[in-house]
């Protein structure tokens, strides 16, 4: 007796949910290289969400570097998977943005989705991510971050790091 088609697509969704699972634990294992500066990391990153879960990344990065050391610069990406793990499970989103900025001496990092959340409720997915203990991760590199959402319209995190060259000043 075959299966009929419902449930071979519900098998080949919970297939691809498992692989992207497996890539996400693998980032985490071995996080992309700052050999060649955050922002690269950051569109790196994109690129493998992006094939891996066919949710659109937009990455509005600065074109120079930005000074985080390395230790913060990991967190960051950390942070940031985890983040694209929680769209990818709770927004039902059809694209994610991730943009820089610097101001003073702090850095500003904003993962935008244009998700619908998924399940009984619409901020499903805000509230995934604050379980997630973000604002933990966030303070361990000395930043801290917000996390907001309007139901139906997608959620945002923005993630505050001092800079390095701020760091190192009195």
């Amino acid at each position: 007796m075959g299966l009929g088609s419902a449930e071979v697509e519900e098998s080949q969704r919970l297939l691809d949910l498992a692989i992207s699972a497996v890539r996400c634990l693998e980032g985490g294992l071995r996080p992309p290289d700052l050999e060649f500066g955050l922002d690269a990391a950051l569109e790196y990153q994109g690129q493998i969400f992006q094939k891996a879960t066919g949710i659109r990344y937009v990455a509005k990065v600065r074109k120079e570097d930005l000074p985080v050391d390395a230790a913060a610069g990991q967190m960051l990406l950390r942070i940031i998977r985890q983040v694209l793990t929680a769209v990818e499970i709770h927004a039902a989103a059809t694209e994610v943005s991730v943009s820089s900025a610097t101001g003073g001496m702090n850095h500003l990092f904003e993962i935008r989705d244009n998700g619908t959340g998924s399940g009984a409720s619409p901020s499903m997915a805000v509230e995934s991510l604050r379980t997630l203990n973000l604002e933990h991760l966030a303070a361990d590199i000395g930043g801290s971050i917000t996390i907001s959402g309007i139901p139906g319209m997608g959620a945002a995190v923005q993630l505050r790091i001092p800079s390095a060259q701020g760091s190192q000043q009195p």
